[in-house]
């Protein structure tokens, strides 16, 4: 392992992380990066809990529970959000693994579960994060050997990040073929790397759901 320097580089000297790059560019920006992700994580789950309170009213959730048919099956949450979703699922009678990677919408979710009572379990899994400049990148660890698919009408809520989490991917291929995979309103937080790889039209998270 390289050693740093604790003498704080000026900003046009290369930074001591080694990464090649002006320390301007580099690991100055990290702790605002990480303060940036914090702020766009709290804003987007408190937005998503204000949206999907008013879908749940209109009963959008009950709507697409009811597009799956009457037969309960298994089911992949790509997004917890709120929990409303894989709660009218799992209330349809639909074994639900519900996957999240915002730990503030993680909160959220595992608190509107068990208030219907449909938690099977909540499986956290807080990853490593590295920030390099305005960017970051997520390391999650392997799932418990313990974890298993709920019961019907339960949901198995767990944290992981299915565009970024080769851990999680494997284990859900082994878990089991789900019936129906389902993805409510796409969005995200501004401060996802993938929004850079986007088309320059996506610029905010509402932009997801034009």
């Amino acid at each position: 392992m390289a050693e740093l320097s604790v003498t704080k580089p000026k900003n046009n000297q290369p930074c001591p992380c080694g990464s090649g790059a002006k320390f301007k560019l580099c690991c100055k920006r990290q702790t605002s990066a990480a303060t940036n992700l914090a702020i766009e994580r709290r804003r987007y789950a408190r937005e998503w809990a204000s949206s999907s309170s008013g879908y749940a009213l209109d009963g959008h959730y009950e709507w697409m529970a009811a597009q799956l048919g009457e037969d309960p099956g298994s089911v992949l949450e790509a997004g917890a959000g709120s929990g409303m979703a894989a709660r009218a699922l799992a209330e349809a009678g639909h074994a639900v693994v519900a996957v999240e990677s915002n730990p503030r919408c993680l909160g959220v979710a595992e608190k509107t579960l068990r208030k219907a009572g449909c938690l099977a379990r909540f499986v956290p899994r807080p990853p490593q994060t590295k920030f390099r400049g305005s960017s970051y990148s997520v390391a999650y660890s392997t799932v418990a050997s313990d974890v298993g698919m709920p019961d019907r009408g339960k949901v198995l809520l767990i944290e992981g990040d299915l565009l970024a989490d080769q851990q999680l991917l494997s284990w859900l291929i082994q878990l089991t073929a789900f019936d129906a995979v389902t993805s409510w309103n796409n969005g995200t937080h501004g401060a996802r790397p993938e929004l850079a790889q986007l088309e320059a039209w996506v610029r905010l998270p509402g932009d997801y759901r034009r």
